[in-house]
């Protein structure tokens, strides 16, 4: 695994959807998140999850960088030797480490009032989440 990484991702919070969908107004969060093409040998891995203080992808063994200020991670590579499906291993507030399959690589309020979805999207705070079809597990 690769050591943690302070970087912080700066490109992503220019595009348009992402911003939709940190303010909680995409209709698609599948659009900008999950594993996509970023030209022609790489790709961009996106996940949000508001309790995560780490993310990590397990195959390649690398680590997400956190866009500032939101609950969004990212990571840009080579599409050679990332797993498909992928999975992904996530530290949460407490240093507990849980891994999960993303197939559906977001988490998704469960009962939110919509003035709560900005400060969601945001990872200010913390409702119960699904996380597609694979519960999260500890490790």
């Amino acid at each position: 695994m690769t050591a943690p990484s302070d970087s912080v991702a700066e490109q992503p919070r220019r595009d348009p959807d992402i911003e939709r969908l940190l303010h909680g107004r995409l209709h698609d969060p599948h659009r900008v998140l999950g594993l996509h093409a970023a030209g022609a040998h790489e790709v961009v891995v996106r996940v949000l999850l508001p309790n995560a203080r780490r993310v990590q992808l397990v195959t390649p063994a690398v680590e997400l960088a956190r866009v500032a200020g939101t609950a969004l991670f990212e990571w840009r590579g080579p599409r050679r030797g990332v797993a498909a499906p992928y999975r992904v291993r996530w530290e949460v507030q407490n240093g507990e480490w849980r891994e999960g399959s993303k197939s559906r690589s977001w988490c998704k309020p469960v009962g939110l009032a919509p003035s709560g979805m900005v400060r969601f999207f945001r990872g200010l705070r913390n409702p119960v989440c699904l996380f597609g079809q694979t519960p999260p597990q500890g490790v």
